[in-house]
């Protein structure tokens, strides 16, 4: 039988629109795309602590090689921040604007190119891209498995690309394949508009659950063996069986949820349309 999960209670209002959101060096940090900052915000004293003017459209945001990589929207370029001085310390330059971003476990930080159709390697120690790889459509969300880097796309697919840069077969799951996230149990994407969970076992490089979604996923993530997905239209996260996609429990959030990152020893989720960060409890 479902259950409704507790109500999270407590919102942090940061910047204008946010729609990512990650946690690194002792806080979450969010790219507030209306707003053209990125909020700083401490998850123990739950208050934003620093806001930090960056580019034009910030959306996607990464962290890694002890630094916050920001991914413009509206420009074509990748921003590094210092969290120490939050600082801006490099600009990268692309072709076109950011779909997304995601940090490699060698330190490498990939980012998606979303109108160019590609995904970019950068190297940390020269804030250079080192190699790109053509995927085609519309690139957005990367996760890790299985030594690869794969891409969502808004075309409708996933595609993996390995460490010399070459890309696999495209993998067909349903229209605006938005979020991804590599479980113990293989890759689990949500569509935004396509209605779609789906499970990916990466080894073989095909669909092998694929469940229906009554939402708009925003964003999914996999936190202490539960996975979760946020009803972007629908104002809900989610906690799916991370087996077989079947939902467990649903809580009504704030407007517009994306992004779902653990800190703190709590779930929280970015709100694009309350400008809210909130806290969901783990129990």
């Amino acid at each position: 039988m479902m259950t409704a999960l507790v109500a999270a209670v407590l919102a942090i209002h940061v910047g204008a629109q946010p729609t990512g959101m990650v946690y690194g060096a002792g806080s979450l940090w969010t790219a507030n795309y209306g707003g053209g900052t990125v909020s700083r915000v401490d998850p123990v004293r739950h208050r934003v602590i620093k806001t930090i003017p960056v580019g034009v459209h910030p959306a996607a945001i990464a962290f890694g090689a002890g630094s916050v990589w920001v991914g413009d929207f509206g420009a074509a370029a990748v921003y590094r921040i210092d969290p120490a001085s939050t600082a801006i310390t490099a600009t990268i330059r692309l072709d076109s604007n950011v779909g997304g971003l995601a940090g490699a476990g060698d330190g490498s930080i990939w980012v998606s190119e979303y109108d160019f159709g590609a995904v970019d390697r950068i190297d940390p120690a020269t804030n250079t891209v080192m190699q790109r790889t053509k995927v085609g459509g519309k690139a957005e969300a990367i996760a890790f498995a299985a030594g690869k880097a794969w891409v969502t796309n808004n075309g409708g697919y996933v595609t993996s690309v390995d460490g010399s840069g070459k890309a696999g077969r495209r993998i067909r799951v349903a229209h605006d394949v938005d979020a991804i996230v590599s479980t113990p149990r293989g890759l689990w994407v949500a569509t935004y508009d396509g209605g779609v969970v789906a499970r990916i076992d990466p080894r073989r490089a095909k669909v092998v659950r694929r469940v229906r979604f009554r939402g708009q996923a925003g964003g999914i993530a996999y936190v202490g063996r539960r996975l979760f997905v946020s009803d972007y239209g629908g104002g809900r996260v989610l906690r799916l069986d991370p087996s077989s996609g079947r939902t467990l429990k649903r809580m009504r959030v704030g407007s517009e949820p994306r992004d779902l990152v653990l800190a703190a020893g709590a779930l929280w989720v970015v709100e694009q349309g309350s400008s809210d960060v909130r806290r969901i409890p783990l129990r």
